[in-house]
């Protein structure tokens, strides 16, 4: 039995096999219904005797016939003779030009089939008219070698001269679009030019995905199998000399707590094309715990149905740990600003309250949100301001590091309270300064009992 494709390529060959037999089969009908009258009579040294050849060359170079007549008789053989009985032919000779005639043809006939079916499998080649023009020229120059064959028999000379004329036609047409064409294709680098940028392209894309740790991945939906690099099997504690992976080999690499999410979301950007771009956990044989982030979209097939999931992935482990150190780092602080006994306060370079603990509020009287609306100098007593801000000038200048001082706050209900202020300078990465850290220690009671 035949498959499918077998029967398909065997139809392609039969087809122009059956044309071609139908046309010898015409020519050899028409070359046995010959009227006899266009076989001249020859002596025994090839001379024509009924002067039929005579009579047929010199009418034609006295007369024209005129479009009309030309047309009307196109098949009409009465006013030539067969080939074979013009002149003094041997057989050899004859059937050499009658045979290699019609193979010529074959073969005439056969490129342009090639050809065509060539440009309807490729239709994204460039320039698509040249090759139908080259089909047509290679056609017509066939059909005039098979009707060369013919007029050995069949001297239809006026069908020969018109097959000649269309030739001319196409090939005057093919030479004009050629010419035309020819400085649009020598555009076109060469196949060579092409490979090298490819070569490049791709070494540039290569050390772009190393230097970036990127991993590239797809997913065959139709067969379920995937197509993993070897940076994207590291991420993912796969064996490089694992053949075969499937979707299962990604999802039990997945923490548990995410696993249901990332399905899910695979699933909606396969239905709605949507691009897919998460974040997840991976755990890998020994039980260590890693931060993975995929982006991928939907390919479409012929059928404009998804066909395959391309994408990227990227381990941020390292980042991910160093942003939970930070995260804790920050709550840590956060718990010792507001717990802690002392004063503790983020202030501007123009003196104002940025932030501020529960430890100063208990000292100068003020809430949280009374202090961000006031300035330190409004707050410090008029005998300590000048001594304070001298400082201040000389920390901002680089001069001295950070300043310890002992000085007065205004308390809310009018009082002075005594504290012992450390201050210390924050600046940009730029060197500009951001803001200062000042610890306010309440030393009131030393101050009275020292009294």
């Amino acid at each position: 039995m035949f498959s499918p494709f077998k029967t398909k390529y065997r139809n392609r060959i039969l087809i122009p096999t059956l044309i071609l037999g139908m046309i010898v089969s015409l020519v050899t009908s028409s070359l046995r219904a010959a009227d006899s009258k266009t076989v001249p009579e020859l002596n025994k040294t090839g001379e024509c005797t009924n002067g039929l050849c005579q009579q047929a060359s010199s009418t034609a170079a006295m007369s024209a016939e005129g479009p009309g007549t030309f047309f009307t008789k196109l098949f009409d053989t009465s006013d030539f003779p067969a080939r074979w009985y013009c002149g003094t032919w041997s057989s050899d000779v004859g059937w050499l030009h009658i045979i290699s005639d019609i193979a010529i043809f074959c073969a005439y006939f056969a490129i342009p089939v090639v050809l065509l079916y060539f440009l309807l499998q490729r239709r994204d080649l460039p320039f698509p008219k040249i090759i139908w023009l080259f089909a047509a020229f290679i056609m017509f120059c066939g059909f005039g070698h098979l009707i060369e064959a013919g007029i050995f028999w069949w001297p239809v000379y006026r069908f020969s001269g018109l097959i000649k004329a269309c030739t001319a036609i196409v090939s005057l047409i093919t030479v004009l679009v050629l010419v035309r064409l020819v400085p649009e294709a020598l555009k076109f680098p060469s196949a060579v030019l092409l490979a090298k940028e490819l070569q490049r392209s791709k070494e540039r894309l290569d050390f772009a995905l190393e230097s970036g740790q990127i991993g590239v991945w797809e997913w065959n939906l139709k067969t379920d199998t995937l197509s993993w690099d070897r940076k994207t099997r590291e991420i993912f504690d796969i064996d490089q000399e694992q053949t075969e992976l499937c979707f299962d080999d990604f999802s039990k690499r997945l923490h548990p707590e995410d696993q249901s999410r990332i399905i899910t979301r695979l699933k909606d950007c396969i239905e709605t094309r949507q691009t897919f771009n998460e974040k997840y956990r991976v755990i890998f044989a020994d039980g260590s715990l890693h931060y993975v982030q995929s982006q991928g979209r939907v390919v479409l097939g012929d059928d404009q149905q998804p066909e395959q999931f391309i994408g990227v992935c990227l381990d941020f482990t390292e980042k991910q740990l160093q942003e939970n150190a930070l995260l804790e780092s920050e709550q840590n602080f956060r718990s010792t600003f507001e717990q802690v006994a002392m004063g503790i306060a983020h202030v501007a370079p123009d003196g104002r309250w940025l932030r501020v603990n529960r430890g100063l509020s208990e000292i100068v009287g003020y809430s949280s949100e009374e202090l961000l609306k006031l300035t330190c100098q409004e707050i410090t007593h008029p005998d300590d301001l000048e001594e304070d801000l001298k400082h201040v000038e000389r920390l901002l200048a680089g001069e001295i590091e950070p300043y310890s001082m002992e000085k007065r706050y205004i308390h809310k209900n009018g009082s002075h309270i005594w504290t012992n202020l450390t201050v210390s300078l924050i600046r940009h990465q730029t060197g500009k300064p951001k803001h200062f850290i000042s610890v306010i220690e309440n030393i009131q009671g030393r101050k009275e009992a020292e009294a």
